[in-house]
């Protein structure tokens, strides 16, 4: 039988706390015999990707008969862009299933949408249906409105499942944002890719089980069809995610640590020159009030900064419920972030302050440039009301 190799990829995705999978971790990531320094991810439970089998790096597309069958899609509470479908349903269609796990705030997700689009472009003819099950990992993306704006936004064309109960998620075992599994047309795992990157060898796994399924095939295979992924390379050592509410954020503070959710206290981060603050640790100056997922400028002038290291910086940032556009001053080391660092997101106010302007709960690209660099950001609300949830970076 002709395979197939889907390369395990950690060059980029967004993994589920700890707490869930820590008594996993170790022998999977031998399994899967990589360096996990490139980025921080965790486990998946050992379920589903053992009984696929990842095998020095480079898992092949496993044979029908050691593969499992596809969990049912389950607890879904809508759809986007189709009727109600399921795994039932469309084994009896005999399709060939690419089921992606996503969440509209994972930058590793976004970046994997225009090879998933050309993938149903090239090939939906041909029996592949894409399912993107949207699992969320923070409370405002469970809002279906919030989902809907995401997927008009991001231009997702293929069927999307809202799944904000996980139970899709807990169904498959898995663990990662982005996580790509593919299903023959007897309804069988036979494949598993997490984060980005790796296309060719994805599409060499989907034309493989539609030409198993007895579909005609485009002659020519895509190929890679986006940039090589941005993330960090193994001497890069960019910042990874840092979260920013009491639940997940001890690792990410300074010594005072985050705000205890239903507290509120006024900080002064002390930093001075010649006592340099430590890199990728957050620092409050003014008041500030915790929340499990967030932490909330609670007065105008608070002032969160960080040091970290990276080619692009994101910040997932809303607006208090109720408050409505709230105006975030950015600087980069104490100026307005120069034209050839600001992130798309980023407007210049007429007496040239570089501001986000926070009127909805989104992703915020912050900072980009040619390279990995340095860069010391500080971020001050112009008013009361802006919660930050989290960081994340590129390479």
């Amino acid at each position: 039988m002709m395979t197939a190799q889907i390369t395990v990829s950690l060059s980029g995705g967004r993994a589920l706390g700890r707490s869930k999978t820590a008594g996993v971790a170790a022998v999977v990531l031998a399994a899967i015999s990589v360096l996990a320094v490139v980025v921080s991810l965790r486990a998946p439970s050992a379920g589903v990707l053992r009984s696929i089998g990842a095998r020095g790096g480079a898992p092949l597309l496993k044979p029908a008969g050691d593969s499992p069958p596809a969990p049912e899609l389950t607890g879904i509470s809508g759809w986007l862009n189709s009727d109600p479908l399921t795994m039932a349903g469309l084994q009896r269609q005999r399709q060939v299933v690419l089921v992606d796990f996503w969440t509209y705030s994972c930058i590793n997700c976004r970046r994997t949408f225009p090879f998933l689009r050309r993938l149903q472009e090239a090939y939906g003819d041909s029996g592949l249906t894409i399912v993107g099950v949207h699992t969320p990992e923070f409370d405002f993306e469970k809002i279906p409105e919030n989902v809907a704006d995401a997927v008009e936004e991001l231009d997702v064309t293929w069927p999307v499942a809202q799944d904000p109960a996980m139970s899709t998620w807990n169904a498959f075992g898995n663990q990662y944002w982005p996580a790509k599994y593919l299903i023959d047309s007897a309804g069988r795992i036979r494949g598993f890719h997490i984060g980005e990157g790796d296309e060719a060898a994805v599409e060499m796994g989907v034309r493989t089980l539609l030409r198993e399924a007895g579909a005609t095939l485009p002659p020519t295979a895509l190929g890679g069809v986006t940039a090589a992924p941005r993330a960090a390379g193994l001497g890069e050592d960019i910042t990874r995610e840092l979260y920013l509410g009491a639940q997940r954020g001890a690792d990410f503070y300074d010594a005072a640590g985050p705000v205890p959710a239903g507290s509120t206290e006024t900080r002064d981060d002390g930093a001075t020159q010649n006592d340099p603050p430590p890199r990728d640790r957050v620092r409050l100056t003014g008041e500030w009030s915790g929340a499990a997922e967030y932490t909330l400028a609670s007065r105008r002038g608070s002032r969160l900064a960080v040091d970290v290291r990276a080619r692009d910086v994101y910040l997932l940032v809303a607006p208090e419920r109720g408050f409505g556009p709230v105006e975030l001053e950015v600087q980069l080391r104490g100026q307005p972030v120069p034209p050839s660092l600001r992130g798309r997101d980023i407007t210049t106010t007429r007496d040239g302050r570089t501001v986000l302007v926070v009127g909805d709960d989104d992703l915020r690209h912050v900072i980009t440039g040619a390279s990995v660099a340095e860069h010391a950001l500080t971020f001050t609300a112009r008013r009361a009301g802006v919660r930050f949830y989290a960081f994340t970076f590129g390479g």
